[in-house]
Parts: structure tokens; sequence; C-alpha cells
């Protein structure tokens, strides 16, 4: 129905108002259209819209609650299947990343209308860059302009059932502009520090406040406090945690240094150098960014590398805590509250066990660069008690010398289906694409808004999981806990604790076809019982880890640790931790590139490549001998001098895995014959049923076959190379969901 129209001429102005005497009064959309013609040609022609004010559409939708492993909508089991989405609008498309005037209700409408058509439930959103200019310039809250932006957002949002998880700030929350052409520096607000100086919290909060009170009654709205957060130098992104050198820092780093070791003497030893030396905790200065580097000839400040990561993780944390406690106040009480981190959550900058400790509702994890370890991704960003979401996915771009995308629409389909799959993985709790553009590199739209082929595979796992998730609603953990070496990951040796996570998961799935939980070193508190607790190569540990891991063996838990193992964070050694051994422990170099291991009923070639010979080190037991089993209380510790998941032969890695899963009584899922190393059977047991994800790395088509332990049943599963199946089988055996399965 048309209800009104105007001709006017063009005016001299770029952009020029023309009124149109209508009261809109009734709530909804309204459509804009206008044309440009001279003379009796049509030049241009552009769709907008205008929202009128919808309380009760605003106000409804269902209210997303985070679990201990699922999330729930309004109490009912929810897995979350969905894309990243701005606009694809090629002129307003920016408005949540300060690029343009506003946005285009129009464009939001026919884009959610055709994102649920494809069963998708779930969008993220908010503001990525350029957030000055949405700043109100006395208060520095967000403007108006940008407030209704995000309701027109919002209602378009709700007429299409979607969850809108709302990103408040990208990369480090103090950059309010980015460089512009020419500039070699962006627009820095308040402050002096992005996480620490309260100046800078106090704008940061202006700006939250003006957002979270206006929509903190929308229960479909969630909140996102930072996309893929860098500590703490807004000129270092994405390089690891990096001090960015003022005195609020220097100050909080010499308080955060004298509250955990209270006396100078005890960090001079802890450091390697004297009190002397050191001079008081007032004297002590930041690290710069090449003390936290690896190096050849390691310089004196190497170790201290280990206690400034370790800062920033407090530092992180208590920045989030105090952005969502004042989210709380603003009255948004009942809204969800994450960290949209990437694989920096899980490698070398902000990690996800950590910061998961905050008042976040669950975590989040990016698997964009890591293609040959997407399970890891899964599993290493997953905390215990609190769900995880893959909240962007897809492939990252590649290009070849000679300028060809490796990621095609063709060739980049298999790697959209496994990621995919994968956020179902190891009880995560669901999977946003990167994104509902049009683009040939991320988007699952071409450059004239067809759709890529890799919709196919984004449709039909958004309907696996809305088949799923009535079974979503908890989880069995697996018997095994995998421990992931922080002191280590957090040294200047952090590429070698990757090693051996991704390497020890690798080994427990493909090999021993086992599955396992992950905790961190310095969450152990937290682990939930386990009868094999395995942690992998750690080289460095710290008594209380130690300590703890003891206090499960003597409970009865079997422990598989190898490597060095009398070391602490800060390399000194602790001897007393193996005084007590039938065989006499030290350790040394590892410097011979090939080893034969030994254990009862096997035994196995190793080969250490690469640089390993060049900077790993080992354990050694009198005698040559190779393996140990120390009997502790009611448990045993598994030894093995060599470390293990520095090793080439992963296979052979995977058979220790079994043997120890044999020792431990571990009990499995599920059993297969199968020995293609290239397929990926991931388990996760839930009260009424398993959910399993199978993907192929493999060059050859995979006849599968498996049986499920609950419930006997045995299925077939044919998995072309570089695709993915998912398979929810009841406990009565019926295939209750399925995506891609060819029974």
């Amino acid at each position: 129905k048309l209800l009104a129209s105007r001709t006017t001429g063009c005016g001299p102005m770029l952009h020029e108002e023309i009124g149109l005497a209508l009261p809109l009064t009734e709530p909804g959309l309204y459509t804009v259209r206008a044309s440009l013609s001279i003379g009796d040609s049509l030049v241009d022609r552009y769709t907008s819209g205008i929202w009128v004010r919808d309380p009760a559409l605003l106000r409804s939708g269902g209210r997303l609650e985070a679990g201990q492993d699922y999330f729930r909508l309004d109490g009912k089991p929810y897995l979350m299947a969905g894309v990243n989405y701005f606009s694809t609008d090629p002129y307003t498309r920016g408005i949540f990343t300060g690029g343009s005037l506003g946005g285009n209700p129009w464009a939001w409408e026919r884009d959610f209308a055709e994102i649920e058509r494809q069963g998708m439930t779930a969008v993220r959103t908010g503001i990525w860059l350029n957030r000055g200019r949405y700043l109100d310039v006395v208060s520095g809250a967000a403007d108006e302009r940008l407030l209704g932006a995000i309701e027109a957002f919002l209602l378009a949002a709700a007429r299409h059932h979607m969850q809108v998880i709302f990103t408040l700030f990208a990369f480090e929350p103090q950059t309010e502009m980015q460089p512009g052409p020419g500039q070699e520096e962006g627009r820095l607000g308040p402050g002096s520090n992005p996480y620490l100086d309260p100046v800078a919290i106090d704008a940061q909060l202006a700006y939250v406040r003006a957002i979270v009170s206006r929509f903190r009654d929308v229960p479909f709205l969630s909140f996102d406090l930072i996309n893929e957060p860098s500590f703490s130098n807004p000129k270092r992104l994405w390089k690891g945690n990096t001090p960015n050198g003022d005195p609020t820092e220097q100050a909080a780093w010499q308080q955060w240094l004298a509250k955990r070791y209270r006396k100078i003497d005890a960090l001079a030893t802890a450091w390697h150098t004297t009190a002397v030396e050191l001079g008081g905790f007032e004297r002590v200065p930041l690290p710069t960014a090449a003390d936290l580097e690896f190096a050849r000839t390691a310089g004196p400040y190497a170790v201290r590398a280990f206690d400034y990561n370790f800062f920033a993780q407090d530092a992180f944390r208590q920045w989030a805590d105090t952005i969502i406690s004042a989210i709380r106040a603003a009255g948004a009480r009942r809204q969800a509250v994450t960290v949209g981190q990437d694989e920096g959550g899980v490698k070398d900058r902000l990690l996800n066990q950590f910061w998961g400790e905050a008042q976040v509702s669950y975590t989040v994890n990016h698997s964009w660069w890591l293609d040959d370890a997407l399970l890891w991704n899964s599993i290493a960003a997953k905390t215990v008690g609190k769900p995880n979401l893959i909240g962007e996915t897809g492939p990252q771009p590649v290009w070849t010398v000679d300028g060809v995308s490796r990621w095609d629409d063709i060739q980049g389909m298999p790697l959209v289906e496994r990621k995919l799959a994968l956020g179902f993985a190891a009880a995560n709790t669901g999977v946003l694409h990167w994104d509902w553009t049009r683009s040939d590199d991320f988007g699952l739209l071409r450059r004239d808004g067809s759709q890529k082929l890799w919709m196919d595979p984004a449709r039909g796992i958004a309907a696996f999981a809305r088949n799923a998730q009535p079974y979503a609603t908890g989880v069995q953990l697996p018997e095994i806990a995998l421990v992931l070496p922080q002191s280590l990951q957090l040294s200047v040796l952090g590429l070698s604790s990757l090693a051996v996570q991704q390497n020890a998961v690798r080994a427990l799935y493909h090999y021993a076809r086992g599955a396992a939980f992950a905790v961190g070193e310095y969450q152990l508190l937290r682990m939930p019982e386990a009868k094999l607790i395995i942690v992998p190569a750690p080289w460095v540990l710290s008594q209380d880890a130690w300590n703890l891991l003891m206090k499960r063996v003597r409970s009865g838990a079997t422990l598989l640790i190898s490597g060095r193992i009398d070391a602490d964070e800060h390399w000194l050694r602790v001897p007393e931790r193996t005084r007590e051994w039938s065989a006499a422990y030290s350790s040394a170099a590892l410097t011979t590139r090939e080893a034969l291991v030994t254990w009862p009923g096997g035994s196995a070639r190793l080969s250490y490549s690469g640089e390993r010979t060049t900077y790993a080190e080992r354990g050694m037991l009198a005698g040559g001998q190779t393996y140990l089993d120390v009997p502790l209380g009611k448990g045993r510790v598994l030894y093995f001098a060599l470390p293990l998941e520095l090793a080439d032969q992963l296979d052979a890695v995977g058979r220790i895995y079994k043997y120890a899963m044999t020792r431990a009584g571990v009990a499995v899922a599920y059993t297969t014959d199968l020995d293609d190393p290239g397929i990926l059977i991931c388990p996760t047991v839930l009260p009424e049923a398993t959910l399993y994800v199978l993907t192929s790395e493999s060059a050859v088509k995979a006849e599968t076959k498996l049986r499920d332990r609950a419930s006997g049943q045995e299925f077939h599963v044919s998995l072309e190379p570089g695709r993915a199946a998912l398979l929810l089988v009841s406990r009565d055996g019926r295939v209750v969901a399925s995506y891609d399965f060819q029974k």
C-alpha cells in the first residue's frame, strides 16, 4: 500500500532531507523507495526503510541462558547455529564499523527473512571499528543515532526469531577511530591503558551503559564484551601479550608481583637473580617485547615472560568483571555475556581457561587459522562448567603465489563443512559462520547475492542442531582428563606447549579412539573426577599443580606424564617430586633424534625432528629405563622418560594412550576397527543419547563402522574425502538426528 510519494529536483548538496507529510503512528517497518531519473531515463534506485517503534516486538523472543555445557532458550535445550551479520547493503553495511550514516532496515528485514529460511537461529553483530563516530561529544556515551540503528536491527531480528549477540568492542577497547588514509595511528580514547587505567575504563563504561540501559529488557539480546582481544598495547594486535609501557600498567605490574611473591627475595629466586639487583618491587620494569619472544640464545629476562603473561590473564579477567558488573548494574541482570576470543584464547594471548573464570556466561573460540588442529580448538577452548561457542569460523583466505584463491566456492566447501560440524564436537554448544555477506573470501553469498555452495552445509547443520537440541540437556564427561601445560604455554617456549597439546588430541582421538575433557594446569582445583589424567610432556609444571595431581593419584586416578617433570614454572628444579621413586630420576637435554621406548606389552621407535634436539629436554631413569610404573596410594603414575607428545610417531603415542586407558579402566563411548587416522570419530555422551561428529582428513572415501556402546547398535557411515557427518544416537539405538549420514 502506497502511503505517500514525492517528486523533487536534485539540489546542490550531497545530503539533502526530503520530507513526506505523513504521520507514522502504527508500529512496524515502512519501506522507502527512491529513484533517480535524468529526463526519461532511470539512472539509479535505492530501497531503505523506517521502523516505528514496536515495544511488544522488542520484548518478545526467547532468553538465552547458559547451563554447564549447553545453552538453554527460555529453559529449553538450545544448540546455536547461525552467522555473523551486519548488512548486505553495499552503501550502509558499515553501520556497525563506523563507516556510514545509518543502517538499512529494509535490507535487514530481507536478510533476516532469508537467514530464517535457511534454518539459522542466531546472529552476531556489533561495533568493530570507529565507534568514535557514534559517541556523544559531551558525555562520550553512544549517541541516539547509533541507539536507533541498533533498535531497528533488533526489531528486524525479532520478526524472524533470531538470537542477537551484540559485540561492544573489538581487538582492544581504547581505540575509538582506526587510522585513515595516510595515517599511521588511530585515535585513542581517554586514559593511558585500555584495560588498567580507570580513566579509560570510565570512558568505556559511558558507552557501554548507554547501549545496555536502552536494551536491557530485550530477552533475545546478549552481549559480547570484545571481539578477539589483545593485551595491552593497541599498536601490537594478535602478537601475543605485549606491554603498553604506560605508568598505569607499570604500577599494576609491580603491585601484581608484590601480591604474588610478597617478598623481593622470592621474586629474585624465581627470576634467577638477586634481590639487590631487583632493588624492590617498585623498581621492577615491565618486560620488553623482545623479553617475551623466543630466541636461540635466551636473554636473562626470558624467564620473566611467564609472569607477564600470567599478569595479563589476571588483568583482563579483572577488566571483564568490571564491565560485566556495570552491565548488571545497568539493569541487564539476565542477559548472557561473553568474550568473542579467537585462537589467541587457546594459543598465546588471553586464554579461555583463565578468563572463563570471570563472570562471563560462556566462552567463545574463533577457529580461523589452525586447520590442522580444529578439534583441539574446540577441546582446549571449552572450560569446565561453562558452554563454549565457536563464534566465528570459515575458511581463512589463502591465495596462491599466482593470485588464485585456494578456498574458492568449490574447493573451500569441505573445510567449511568440517569447521561447522566441529562446532558441536566435545560438548561445544554451537557455531556461527563468518559471515552473511557478499564476498569472494568469507561470505556465504557471492558478489551478485546468489548463495555459495557453502550454504548447503550451513543449512544442513542448522537443521541438525534444531533436531538434536532436545537431547542437549547435559554431558557425561569422558573418563580422561587432558591437562593443558600452561606454565610452558605462558613461557617463551609456548609453541612447544601448543605442539604437545595438539599432538595429544590427535593421538587420543585419531589413534587410541578415546575422548577427553580439557582443564588448564592453573584450573586443576575445578577438574572433575577422571580415571586417567594425561599431562602431555609438560617440561615445566607449577608445584601447586603437581601437588593436586598427586592428590588425585592417591585417590585412585592414573596419571600419564612424560619428559622432564622436575622443574617449576621458572625452571627451578624440585627434586622432591621423584625422590621416592624406585628408579633414580634426573633431567637432561634431548640430544638424540632417534630413541626407543618400551612399556609392558609394547615398544616403539620415536623420532624427534626439526629443532627438538636443539631445545627440548627429557627425563632420565637409572639403568637406561624409558618407562616406570609408580604406585601411589590407590592410583599410579605411568611415567615415560621421553617427551611422548613431541615425537613424530603419533601412532606410537596412540598405542601408549591405549595402554594407559586399559590400565586405568577407561570405558569408551564406541568401538571400531577403523585404522585410518584421517577419520575422526568424536563422541559426546549425553544423558539420553550420544552425539558423534565424524570428519575426514583422508584422501580416500571411508566406509566407517562404529558400535555405539550405550545402545549396542552398529552404524555404517560413508565419508567422502574432506567431508563431515553428524549423528545423534539414542539409548535405544535410533538415529534421532543426523547430517550427511549415509546409512
